[in-house]
């Protein structure tokens, strides 16, 4: 698929994560002019050289903080056309141990964040003529089943992670008549620092649990996400791409 995105203009939110700077690698080998974004932008302007795009902070829970970088990549490359809401926060707590803090602390990010980013982006993409917004959710967000012990849910962060994938649906009707393009990639547990240390006992119960017998790799959830953002998907809208390695087929 490389070259399939140029001409492409493209933002990515939670660039200074494993999944993040790799979909920001893939879309730029792909074509696309990058701006990558986050919230803690040390490191950020590294990863812009190597990939000749532009390194933005962007707290994904402010419509300001939205304004702004949404105008800095339209001066920098033009409308934008590709937005990877990849941003986000995990909490592995069930029901009972859940703080409410907490919980409105998942709620901003992972959901009023992924809301904001599409409601900014959806003018600059009309203005472009077409648009893929793809919205990183979760195996979460298909399945409580969670790596704790009993009773351990994950509950706020399935929560949210499930509300993305209903919004990236209910965005997906809303959008289409502008020829604007939103689906939602469901990773499974991927080789990266937020699941938590190497040998730990949930690290192993995931890898138990996956058919494949492995982790994904940061490079083969940012493959779902090129492929999203290209026209080799123009039929796809409202879609749910799960990259778990069989975890929910179980």
């Amino acid at each position: 698929m490389s070259g399939s995105l140029e001409a492409a203009v493209a933002l990515i939110t939670g660039a200074g994560g494993s999944l993040g700077s790799a979909a920001a690698r893939r879309l730029a080998k792909d074509g696309a002019r990058v701006a990558v974004s986050d919230v803690r932008p040390e490191g950020l302007e590294s990863l812009a050289d190597e990939i000749d795009g532009l390194a933005l902070s962007l707290q994904v829970e402010s419509e300001e903080s939205w304004r702004a970088a949404i105008a800095a990549v339209r001066n920098w490359a033009g409308p934008l056309t590709i937005l990877v809401n990849c941003a986000g926060i995990g909490d592995g707590s069930g029901l009972e141990d859940l703080a409410v803090s907490r919980w409105h602390e998942l709620l901003a990010v992972n959901q009023t964040g992924v809301l904001l980013g599409m409601r900014h982006a959806a003018p600059e993409m009309r203005r472009a003529g077409a648009g893929s917004i793809i919205n990183l959710s979760s195996i979460h967000g298909l399945v409580a089943r969670s790596l704790g012990g009993p009773g351990a849910s994950a509950i706020g962060y399935a929560a949210t992670k499930g509300a993305v994938r209903l919004m990236t649906k209910a965005a997906a009707v809303d959008l289409a008549p502008d020829g604007i393009r939103v689906n939602s990639v469901h990773p499974g547990y991927v080789d990266a620092p937020m699941l938590g240390v190497e040998q730990s006992d949930a690290r192993l119960r995931a890898k138990e649990r996956t058919p494949l017998g492995r982790f994904a790799r940061p490079e083969e959830i940012a493959a779902a996400i090129s492929f999203l953002a290209s026209e080799d998907s123009s039929y796809m809208t409202g879609s749910e791409l799960v990259v778990d390695g069989g975890y929910t087929a179980v």
